[in-house]
């Protein structure tokens, strides 16, 4: 084993001493993350929240040469992205860098309590992987929403608009 993934692995026992969150701990099922079941998606303006459960593992499983993670896309798809490299901090915290046959790029950072990340979409605005009051969340963004709250900001005339209304 080498020893980027040894400190990694010895990064993930002591996130577990350490009480990380288990959103954030996941075994590897194969995939990045899953969709917290009986968890609805909460709007908030034009991002739309998706509760997940990050695999860690599977992150830390695809280091190397030849290897790379599934992505679960809200869409019920999924994409796949090959390992590029990654980096490791000083702090603990380790990135891991991948690209799909598309040419999309994903950027993953795992802290021992939290993991924050982009994943690109090609055709629609990128996916961010953020970590809220221990709880892990996929979020999506409405371009078309976003244009519309943004209109709407100096103006009281949004504020009947249902689709601007959350966003105020």
């Amino acid at each position: 084993m080498s020893p980027n993934i040894r400190r990694v692995v010895a990064r993930f026992g002591a996130a577990l001493a350490f009480g990380a969150p288990l959103a954030v701990l996941a075994a590897d099922h194969g995939v990045l993350f899953r969709f917290e079941s009986g968890l609805s998606p909460k709007q908030m303006g034009a991002q739309t929240r998706h509760a997940v459960s990050v695999s860690r593992a599977h992150a830390s499983n695809a280091i190397g040469p030849g290897l790379g993670i599934d992505v679960p896309m809200p869409d019920g798809r999924s994409r796949h992205f090959e390992y590029r490299h990654h980096e490791a901090a000083i702090d603990g915290n380790w990135t891991w860098f991948g690209r799909s046959d598309e040419g999309l790029d994903t950027v993953l950072t795992f802290g021992e309590r939290a993991v924050f990340g982009r994943i690109d979409r090609g055709d629609r605005e990128a996916l961010q992987l953020t970590t809220d009051h221990g709880r892990v969340w996929l979020v999506e963004t409405d371009p078309a929403r976003q244009a519309r709250t943004k209109r709407c900001v100096s103006t009281t005339t949004c504020r009947s608009h249902p689709d601007t209304a959350s966003a105020k």
